[in-house]
């Protein structure tokens, strides 16, 4: 859900003078949070406008410098892999400045190691009813974040080999949704470059 303050006047960019931010949520069963952000430029505010989608996000200062982070979750995994109540979605850190996000996630591992021990419990729960493609696949990019590529491959294939990987709609085989998921991970940033 929504952030629980809709106005917030916070410095996210460390540089002395503090943006606005405002927050809606849209309402309905799985979306929005929307938030405009306005920063001073010296002659008048200019606002950036971004959705959360069903993660909404929280602001943390996880890097431990003078301002806070934005973490939410990638909202490109829901439904790509699963229905909603199965879809995971990794962890993802965005730094303001200057009226631009920019991914910090790399740079905040501990909490990269923390959502993936949360995504393999839960895809744990639901992979015995072959419904666990969405939280293995937030899982894997966790692992890919953390530079453990080879070693997501190994385990995802031990888990299709046990006909763990199987999923409610998608009609791939696993071997398939194993080289997709490999491919979609590395064009979206996730292995190390």
């Amino acid at each position: 859900g929504p952030p629980a303050e809709s106005l917030e006047v916070v410095d996210l960019d460390g540089d002395g003078e503090p943006e606005v931010i405002v927050d809606a949520y849209s309402g309905g069963a799985h979306c929005c949070t929307f938030s405009e952000i306005s920063r001073w430029t010296g002659s008048g505010y200019v606002t950036k406008s971004r959705n959360w989608a069903d993660d909404g996000y929280r602001l943390d200062n996880t890097s431990g410098d003078a301002s806070p982070e934005f973490v939410t979750g990638d909202s490109r995994f829901t439904y790509r892999f699963e229905a909603y109540a199965f879809s995971g979605r990794p962890v993802r850190i965005l730094a303001y400045a200057a009226g631009k996000f920019t991914d910090v996630t790399r740079q905040n591992l501990a909490l990269v190691r923390t959502d993936a021990a949360d995504q393999w419990a839960s895809f744990r729960k639901v992979r015995r009813d072959k419904l666990g493609r969405g939280f293995a696949a937030a899982w894997a990019a966790d692992q890919y974040r953390l530079g453990k590529r080879p070693a997501a491959l190994r385990t995802l294939r031990s888990e299709a080999r046990k006909g763990r990987l199987g999923a409610l709609y998608d009609r791939t085989t696993a071997a398939s949704f194993i080289k997709m998921l490999d491919r979609l991970l590395k064009s979206w940033g996730y292995a190390p470059g």
